[in-house]
This record gives structure tokens, sequence and C-alpha cells, in this order.
């Protein structure tokens, strides 16, 4: 199992460079960052926000740093802008560090607070993964054949080149939980990034990001081992339906939360709360400590023992850590 750490909180360069120490040292495999622009963690947005930072400058940093870190984006909302200009950046990246280090990965978008911040309405669902599959099918074809031309609902490209040009592109993920997103992976991407089934908890399209957020954890707090083995399944078949091998897409589940220590349900929801600044339920963290594969929680032995389980029953490639002391604890531990 290779392991790949969240990162969130960088306040310069010398930080990062000693993190990038630390992570090699610990036998950390790549480095992932989200394209959010900023999560509220309260209704108060000015009181309790969560800042994120520019994936590619970032990642750019960190390819600088490290001669071995894998560079990750999981994954980049399809849906703000062009994605021809997403592309370039991964694009570049893979030029500067070798295509096999770096993965482009995009996603349908799900926080309909970003889309009002930039003056969008977030479209519905099945319009999103329509933009996302035509977003993955035209990066594909960039990637394979070094042009697209597309002519979509949603997406147009007239003649578009590989800018700049690559011998190795990268690696392209989708990141989702929907059939319909593994579809799409199954049909065109290298990598899936499993999220949440929606079946469990779907999100609500409000524009008060701290709501829709406390949903998404609480989502994957309800989530099982068996709903994640019955979406690998999925993908297996559809990967099939597209005679592609099962080996042709490999997986990764991003871990909300990871502590080691021991704790009731009510430490574990006070803990979160604390964290997220939320007022999650009691029930839900219990659920999420028991079972869900979001969640890390308990002594280190059996953290491991859970990790153990993505292999075997899921066929991860690799977990994504959170940037934390039990992080590094649990590494070191099994380096």
């Amino acid at each position: 199992m290779e392991y790949y750490i969240k990162l969130r909180d960088v306040p310069d360069v010398e930080h990062l460079r000693q993190k990038v120490r630390l992570w090699e040292d610990i036998g950390v495999s790549g480095v992932t960052v989200s394209d959010h622009l900023y999560t509220s963690r309260d209704v108060d947005k000015e009181r309790a926000v969560q800042r994120r930072h520019d994936p590619y400058v970032l990642l750019g940093a960190v390819g600088a740093l490290s001669a071995r870190l894998n560079l990750a984006v999981l994954v980049a909302n399809s849906s703000y802008s062009s994605p021809y200009l997403t592309i370039r950046h991964f694009v570049e990246l893979a030029r500067l560090y070798g295509g096999r280090r770096v993965y482009a990965g995009f996603g349908a978008g799900w926080n309909a607070e970003e889309f009002d911040v930039l003056g969008m309405e977030m479209p519905p669902h099945a319009q999103r993964v329509e933009r996302l599959a035509q977003t993955v099918a035209a990066a594909r074809s960039l990637f394979d054949t070094g042009g697209v031309s597309l002519d979509g609902s949603d997406l147009t490209l007239r003649r578009a080149p590989l800018s700049p040009s690559v011998d190795e592109p990268p690696r392209l993920a989708v990141g989702g939980g929907s059939s319909a997103v593994i579809r799409v992976a199954a049909a065109h991407a290298d990598h899936l990034d499993f999220d949440a089934p929606a079946h469990r908890l779907p999100l609500t399209r409000s524009v008060d990001g701290a709501i829709t957020r406390s949903r998404d954890l609480e989502r994957r707090m309800l989530t099982t081992f068996d709903d994640l083995a019955r979406m690998r399944r999925y993908l297996d078949e559809q990967l099939t339906a597209n005679g592609r091998a099962r080996a042709a897409v490999t997986t990764s589940i991003n871990i909300t939360a990871l502590r080691i220590q021991e704790r009731d349900a009510a430490d574990w929801l006070t803990a979160l709360n604390d964290t997220y600044s939320l007022r999650l339920h009691e029930g839900h963290v219990r659920e999420a400590s028991r079972a869900s594969p979001f969640f890390l929680l308990g002594s280190a032995s059996a953290i491991r023992e859970r990790i153990a389980r993505y292999r075997a029953e899921l066929g991860m490639k690799f977990l994504v850590l959170p940037d934390s002391l039990d992080t590094e604890r649990l590494l070191r531990g099994t380096a």
C-alpha cells in the first residue's frame, strides 16, 4: 500500500521544504492538493473560513523540492472554466517532472457555495457529470494523440493541440462516488479516487457551505466498506464493458480523519466537531468509528488492521492521509 499526504496548510517555502524531507523519510509516495477555493466551517464565513492553496503552484514547488514524490490534484472541478486551461497546468507539471509523477484529476464539483462566489449557479448533477465526461474524453485524446476537437453539449474545442508538448503525459484521474462518474473513469481514466456514494446522504444545493460541508462529512461517516466494494465491482464491470483490463484503472481513497487514540464515540464527536467547527450527530460518528472506510479512528494496531482491508477487499493503490502528527506516527510504525 502506498501513502499520499493531503496538503492544506503551507505558510512558506521553508516549512514546505522541511515537510518534504519528513515525507520522504517516512516513506510517503506522493502529495495531493484539492482545488477548493475555500471551505466554510461556520455560517459566518468571515469568522470561520479555511482558505485553500492554488494546487498547481504548490505542487510545482513540491516537485522542485523532491525528485521522488508524486504530484496529484484530487480533484479539479471541471465546471469552473475551460478544462483546456486546467489540462495545460497538468501538462506543464508533467513536462517539468515526468508524467508518471503527475495525476491529472478531474471531478464534477459538488459545493454550490464555490459556484456562487464565482457568480455561477451550480448545474444539476447530470449536467455536471456530462461536462466531466467531455472534459475527461478531451484530456484522453490530448494525452494519447496530441490534439482534440470536440463539439459537445457543454464544451467546444477546435483543433486544440497538447501544449506544451510532453513525451510522457500525466496519468488521468477521476474522482467521485456516483455510478455515472465511475462509468466515465472506466471509459477514459487511468485512476479513480473513490468518494462516498450519494445514496447514503444526498448533498444539498445550498450556497451555505458550512451546511454542505457538514452533510458531506456525515455522508462519509455513513458509508461502509460494503458500499465501496459494490462500487469496485461496478468499476470492474464497466472496464470489461469497455474492453479494458481490471488493472487499467488504479484506485485510491481520501481519508477524512485519522486519529490514534482509544476513545469512545462521544470523545470522537467532540474532537471532530472541534476540528471542523460543525455539529455532527453522535450516531454518525459512532458508525464512522466502526465501519466507515473514510475514517481511521482508534489504536494504531486497529488502524493498521483496517488499512489491510483497503488492499485486500478494494484493491486500492494508495490512501490519501491527512498531514498530521498521527499520520506521521502511523507511517513511522509501518515503514
